[in-house]
């Protein structure tokens, strides 16, 4: 009398994984022809709403870009964040980012720019919750042109000339401890131009660029201190004059340093 022979149990395993496969097969190609798409197929994964009315007010080596939040709000991805990039277009080359930046603020300064230069802002809106951007379909976008550089004051030039952009603050010093950076400055003279209202600063971590920068916008005097800083962090400051008159920044004065 014979006896059976009994495959082993890997290559069952094996047998009943290819048949299960192929029947899983038969049935997204029946799916397919039948013109029917898996559940999934159907809901696109949620994105944040784009932002609205970007807006640049341009200085002599910088821009001052606000927007304001969604119309309405996705409630499946809500905006937690913003994403601008400032990208210029030197001639005869490629487009190149000059900076980029991630803030949960409507309002961002970018500095160092070159006079002179066209650039253009780019600006997404982030969520959090489902850890995607903005659709590219729906960007929001502007292009400006910073003013040339800055020429020695002519007396002859007309009364009516526009006036400049107030003067960046001069002397620009920190001094600090393990967490703390206390800063101070001295007021331009700024004779001649737009009449200063008050100052504005932003700490940026250069080490943790995840972490969003520390900023104030309205500091009457010529000092502050910051707090909570990260001791053996490199940080870049930078501090600038505002005229409500002109609605314009100065140029930035800024320092590098490690905590």
């Amino acid at each position: 009398m014979r006896q059976a022979t009994i495959g082993s149990p890997r290559r069952a395993m094996i047998g009943l994984s290819v048949t299960g496969l192929s029947v899983i097969g038969m049935v997204a190609a029946l799916l397919l022809w039948s013109g029917a798409a898996p559940a999934f197929a159907q809901s696109p994964l949620p994105r944040p709403n784009p932002p609205t009315n970007l807006t640049t007010v341009v200085g002599d080596m910088e821009v001052t870009v606000s927007w304001s939040a969604p119309e309405t709000d996705n409630p499946d991805c809500p905006v937690t964040r913003y994403f601008l990039m400032v990208i210029y277009h030197p001639e005869d080359s490629e487009n190149v980012v000059a900076d980029q930046v991630l803030t949960s603020d409507t309002m961002y300064v970018m500095t160092d720019l070159m006079a002179d230069m066209k650039y253009t802002a780019e600006l997404y809106s982030f969520g959090s919750s489902c850890g995607r951007y903005s659709h590219t379909d729906d960007i929001v976008s502007g292009s400006f042109t910073t003013n040339a550089s800055d020429a020695p004051d002519d007396p002859t030039k007309p009364a009516d000339q526009p006036l400049r952009s107030p003067k960046r603050p001069q002397d620009l010093a920190i001094s600090k401890d393990d967490t703390s950076l206390m800063i101070s400055w001295e007021a331009a003279d700024n004779t001649g131009r737009c009449s200063h209202s008050h100052y504005a600063l932003r700490l940026r971590n250069r080490t943790d660029k995840g972490i969003d920068p520390k900023r104030v916008y309205e500091i009457s005097g010529t000092s502050h201190t910051l707090e909570d800083l990260v001791l053996g962090d490199k940080y870049k400051l930078t501090v600038w004059s505002y005229s409500i008159d002109c609605g314009t920044y100065s140029p930035g004065a800024s320092k590098k340093f490690t905590q």
